[in-house]
């Protein structure tokens, strides 16, 4: 795997093109046509993405630096950069054994792996352009109960984002969260425990690989059950088609058609 390389500077330049690979495709098509790099800037998407990346690399270098026996700086900002957007935007990598570090990192992976990468993008997930009409639509929410006379309405960047839309982009996040709980439940079944079953779910919904527990960066998913890999298979399934794509084939209206 990566971490057989033994030089860092591998490890920064899989991180840089996991960074790129994770961005709207499009910015980097209108980059090689219009040699503006500014439009990455004026992105609101490539932006949130940015940021996120940047403050959960730093969260998780802080932590890493104040846990005892730690690594030098370089060392834990590598690992810390490396880790989040492996699994940030969905690729998977595993350079170090993160189920070591504080519990807080693994909540803040598991948050990275729900929401993927950008539209447009290799990445897989939620995607951050929906992560950012919810947000949004919870704010404009609450607004909406200090103003109820308003007229307000989410916007994307300058755009102005139709009600049909807000209510997809809800929409497949309910369903989202719907299978992810049914996964998980049926994985109980067989007797795998609530971490392995909750992370192991979200890596496949998100098609990323590496979870937690028993399906940690360490461990693999040989030791799953037949019926519950073929779970987890289908999950993959429906997260890299984006869930409705599948689910819309099972309505009965459809086979009327």
């Amino acid at each position: 795997s990566v971490g057989a390389y033994e030089n860092p500077l591998i490890d920064w330049i899989i991180i840089f093109f996991m960074f790129v690979a994770g961005a709207n495709f499009t910015l980097h098509f209108h980059l090689l046509r219009e040699r503006d790099p500014r439009r990455y800037l004026r992105d609101p998407e490539f932006r949130f993405y940015a940021g996120v990346i940047v403050a959960a690399t730093v969260f998780v270098t802080f932590l890493l630096q104040i846990q005892p026996g730690h690594l030098g700086f370089f060392d834990n900002l590598r690992n810390a950069t490396f880790q989040v957007i492996a699994l940030g935007t969905t690729t998977g990598y595993g350079t170090a054994d993160f189920e070591l570090w504080p519990y807080a990192t693994h909540i803040l992976f598991l948050l990275l792996m729900i929401m993927g990468g950008s539209a447009g993008s290799t990445g897989g997930g939620v995607k951050i352009v929906r992560i950012m009409l919810i947000l949004q639509h919870a704010r404009l929410e609450l607004r909406r109960l200090l103003h109820p006379r308003a007229v307000i309405s989410v916007k994307h960047g300058s755009h102005r984002v139709p009600g049909v839309v807000i209510r997809n982009v809800l929409g497949f996040f309910l369903l989202y969260l719907v299978v992810h709980g049914a996964t998980t439940f049926v994985l109980t079944i067989w007797d795998i425990d609530l971490v392995t079953a909750a992370s192991a779910s979200i890596a496949c919904l998100s098609n990323i690989g590496p979870g937690l527990g028993d399906v940690g960066p360490t461990d693999n998913y040989a030791w799953i059950p037949g019926a519950a890999k073929w779970l987890l298979s289908v999950c993959m399934l429906l997260g890299r088609l984006e869930i409705y794509t599948v689910l819309v084939l099972f309505v009965p209206e459809i086979w009327r058609r």
